[in-house]
């Protein structure tokens, strides 16, 4: 990832788990045959004595997973992101438009989880964390047969050994430009608006301490 010293968070663990949180629905890259290999899919996130772990799986006939062990893989976690337009800012005649964003780039290696029991808690896990509302599915209701289901899955853990977090929110410009940012984004009414110009006044806030 591109990481001018300006955006570069990825010493930041907690702002890292948060984006994941946020939104753990990842970009999972591998090589295949010698070009990338991308799946997007749910993912799972734990530290354990410091280090990040995502578990998740694959469809079995999703070729993937097939030669990815001893690989060094890429998963992308997706941030929010806006577009800046430069109308928002004191000297408007003076600036070209851009976009604001979080993500993050977690590199590792990939350890394939095909034990039925295994898999069976990842699917219970899975739902755990996603299923909502006053009735949630859990894996323990279903019928005998549904276990069986398994079969057709393949799971995985991702070991984290290096993580990049970007924060993309108009640091590079003077607090003025930001600041009628900020402005812009909350009167377009947007969710995702919403979130950028939360992250740009706490990045700018930042700026003074």
């Amino acid at each position: 990832m591109y990481l001018p010293p300006h955006f570069d968070r990825s010493a930041d663990a907690a702002a890292i788990d948060t984006l994941i949180a946020r939104d753990a629905f990842v970009t999972l890259v591998s090589q295949r045959d010698g070009a990338p290999f991308a799946t997007h899919l749910p993912v799972l996130a734990r530290r354990e004595r410091g280090a990040l772990r995502l578990r998740g799986h694959w469809a079995r006939p999703n070729p993937q997973w097939q030669d990815i062990v001893g690989q060094t893989v890429l998963a992308i976690v997706h941030g929010p992101h806006a577009y800046i337009s430069p109308r928002w800012y004191p000297d408007a005649l003076r600036a070209v438009p851009t976009w604001n964003y979080a993500a993050a780039h977690l590199y590792g290696e990939v350890a394939l989880v095909t034990d039925p029991d295994a898999l069976l808690a990842l699917v219970g896990d899975l739902a755990q964390r996603f299923e909502t509302g006053a009735a949630p599915w859990r894996l323990a209701d279903t019928e005998p047969n549904v276990p069986r289901m398994v079969a057709g899955i393949v799971g995985f853990e991702l070991t984290v050994t290096r993580a990049e977090l970007k924060h993309k929110l108009s640091q590079n410009h003077a607090p003025e430009r930001a600041a009628g940012a900020i402005d812009g984004l909350r009167a377009e009414g947007g969710a995702a608006e919403a979130e950028v110009a939360e992250l740009m006044a706490l990045a700018l806030a930042a700026r003074g301490t």
